[in-house]
């Protein structure tokens, strides 16, 4: 893999563009260009419609480029097959998502042990990472909760939990704090920093202003095209609803 100052380059798009026939058809990427390392944190910001999904989805190995060139951990994309795409996915990417989805009638540890699952890990070893992953986001003392009886904090703790037994490299979040009071967000937000400090790149997409502004990385999407820093249109409006 590629390196970038003292990091590991984990995730390298090359003039990627995503495009959807339609009708209508719609240029949601337009060729983004974008390297991202291993501990960094980064927010992306944007309009509703203007290709923050897609983009996730795209990094995230759910969706793929229509042109350009996707690298994860220096493997090309293009040239994987569905099979190889599954087994880097399982084990290259966490996801936390706005909701938590959780399943209702599991315990938080039983939540955070099922995605583990895939790996084709033994029980004894699922038990143990997600009991080490709820400790890490502090709710060892939660582990036989179940969802209905947890606050919204502790749900996405919980999901946060479930993505990190996966031990992955990559992080990507889809506005985890969308549904949390200000200061659950802010809380959940430098657990999500203490993860890229330990070495895990982590991408979220976020609404926040506040939020974006506070992390060391911002990307700004407008009409699919990216650019490195907050623009100052969105900047000015104060809000990207």
């Amino acid at each position: 893999m590629a390196t970038l100052g003292h990091e590991t380059v984990l995730l390298e798009l090359n003039g990627v563009t995503r495009t959807y026939a339609g009708p209508p058809r719609l240029d949601a990427l337009k060729g983004v260009s974008l390297t991202i390392a291993s501990g960094e944190i980064v927010a992306i910001v944007g309009r509703s419609g203007s290709g923050k999904s897609t983009l996730l989805n795209v990094l995230g190995l759910l969706d793929r480029p229509s042109d350009g060139e996707y690298l994860v951990g220096g493997v090309r994309v293009a040239g994987c097959g569905d099979r190889e795409l599954t087994r880097l996915r399982s084990e290259f990417f966490g996801f936390v998502f706005q909701q938590s989805f959780l399943l209702a009638r599991h315990t938080a540890q039983e939540n955070v042990e099922l995605a583990v699952r895939p790996q084709r890990t033994s029980a004894r070893e699922r038990r143990e990472r997600a009991a080490a992953a709820l400790e890490r986001v502090g709710l060892s003392h939660r582990r036989a909760a179940l969802p209905g009886s947890m606050s919204g904090g502790e749900c996405q703790r919980t999901a946060i939990a479930r993505a990190l037994a996966q031990h992955p490299q990559a992080i990507l979040c889809d506005e985890p704090t969308g549904n949390l009071d200000e200061r659950t967000a802010a809380e959940i937000t430098d657990l999500l920093v203490g993860l890229a400090a330990g070495g895990a790149a982590v991408v979220m997409v976020t609404h926040d202003l506040t939020i974006a502004a506070a992390l060391p990385r911002v990307l700004s999407l407008r009409d699919g095209r990216l650019r490195e820093g907050l623009d100052p249109e969105l900047l000015a409006a104060g809000h990207l609803r």
